[in-house]
């Protein structure tokens, strides 16, 4: 039988076929993604780091939250997220308004569904700045919750309580705990 151009592309052809066997296996393994594949000797190899992203949540057509982080990782197959710098505004139906939570760093639990801000927080409302070293958000309940002390300051007034909590729906705040000291400064 002699070789000419004609032939070569159906024998190349059927060469490939009968060798899948030998090749295959390996090229769906590289051609499928393995999270912490990067770090195979870590237990589990699935950790990721995220740079500079932007997540969204909707409530049906509506956007609930927005959040602008750094960095996000998780590792070893864990349910926390951990990230730094946040940036998020929360939407409320309730007059349109909008609550910006500002953190350096923190968590997200994917099980218990707790967006947890810790050091330096920062809450920002339409009329008042807050600050705190400890914060949680509740997307499911839409509540923005704290048990540090709080320090909420804005035209005129100045208030410091333990506790605090906000209902994104109905733009209620409340600082301080039942029977819980407040001390409020009114200029």
């Amino acid at each position: 039988m002699r070789l000419s151009s004609r032939n070569i592309l159906p024998l190349g052809l059927l060469l490939l076929v009968l060798s899948g066997p030998l090749w295959l296996p390996a090229a769906a393994r590289f051609f499928s993604p393995q999270l912490g594949s990067e770090n195979p000797g870590r237990e589990g190899g699935r950790s990721f780091l995220l740079e500079n992203l932007t997540i969204y949540q909707h409530e049906g057509d509506r956007l609930a939250m927005r959040a602008s982080l750094s960095q996000a990782a998780a590792g070893n197959g864990r349910e926390i997220i951990r990230f730094t710098d946040l940036a998020a505004d929360l939407l409320s139906e309730a007059g349109g308004g909008k609550t910006a939570l500002i953190s350096s760093h923190g968590s997200y639990d994917q099980k218990a569904r707790v967006l947890s801000l810790d050091g330096d927080v920062r809450v920002e409302t339409g009329s008042f700045t807050g600050t705190t070293s400890q914060l949680d958000y509740f997307p499911d309940k839409r509540l923005v919750r704290s048990s540090a002390t709080v320090h909420l300051a804005g035209k005129g007034i100045s208030v410091t309580g333990a506790g605090f909590q906000r209902d994104m729906e109905s733009g209620a705040m409340q600082l301080g705990s039942p029977g819980g000291r407040v001390i409020c400064d009114i200029r």
